[in-house]
């Protein structure tokens, strides 16, 4: 199943950023599977890194490299996804370039909520930090 939900993440993250792109048409290339990330997106201004992850949980080995770069997390709308958010945010909200997707293809309601915790850090007051994820977190369904 895991297989499954990664293959599923990995194909909506292609499909996200291509259909991003119809206007802009900054794609110059797409690699798959390149040193550890799900996609090196080769645009016009530079490199994009995706990395697709089941759980947030395993995000942390990952931090160090993200450091600078422009990467996008996708990763299921899941509450203990939002939770290891919250564990995180302070590491996560040092790289400027970092956006997270929360994604549930098959969702009633929206299929995705997007934060760039950089910026999210710099507009809100920490104390309500939770409270504004769980607000995010509600738009979508939970990916079962």
């Amino acid at each position: 199943m895991k297989e499954d939900l990664l293959a599923v993440l990995r194909e909506w993250a292609l499909h996200y950023l291509q259909n991003k792109d119809l206007i802009t048409r900054t794609i110059v290339d797409i690699k798959k599977e390149q040193d550890g990330w799900d996609f090196v997106i080769e645009t016009k201004t530079g490199p994009r890194y995706v990395l697709v992850i089941a759980d947030l949980a395993g995000l942390q080995p990952n931090l160090e490299r993200m450091k600078d770069k422009n990467v996008l997390v996708v990763t299921p709308n899941r509450r203990h996804n939002v939770d290891h958010l919250i564990t995180l945010w302070p590491e996560i909200t040092q790289n400027p370039k970092l956006t997270m997707v929360f994604v549930n293809p098959y969702s009633d309601l929206e299929k995705k909520w997007i934060i760039m915790p950089h910026v999210h850090d710099r507009i809100i007051e920490r104390k309500a930090l939770k409270l504004g994820l769980d607000s995010l977190f509600t738009t979508v369904d939970e990916y079962t």
